[in-house]
């Protein structure tokens, strides 16, 4: 586990329970239906079940670009822009691409 991990998963589901309106993480668990010691789990082990994200996600109308990237797919950056920021962009955009795929590869094997 990376500490980078613990603070995107941390991130994902903060954005999550603000976008909802929840106020407690009982609540999330509850959206989610997962007992609060599986979102424990997931915020200190960097590791969430993306396949349950990505579904209440799709379910609600929730913007994946916006929970993973902070942005929507229509977001660019500025030509102005700090080359910093930009690769920064580019290596989060490669991880959502990364866990599009597992979430393929999680739905091609629960279809067999």
């Amino acid at each position: 586990m990376q500490e980078n991990d613990t603070h995107f998963v941390k991130k994902i589901l903060d954005k999550l329970k603000s976008l909802k309106g929840f106020e407690s993480d009982k609540e999330l668990c509850s959206y989610l239906n997962v007992k609060p010691a599986t979102l424990s789990n997931w915020k200190s082990r960097g590791n969430i079940d993306y396949t349950l994200i990505f579904t209440k996600c799709v379910q609600d109308s929730i913007d994946l670009n916006w929970l993973i990237l902070g942005s929507t797919h229509n977001s660019t950056v500025n030509a102005t822009g700090n080359s910093n920021d930009y690769e920064k962009l580019l290596i989060e955009k490669e991880r959502v691409i990364q866990l599009q795929q597992k979430y393929i590869e999680r739905l091609e094997r629960e279809r067999k």
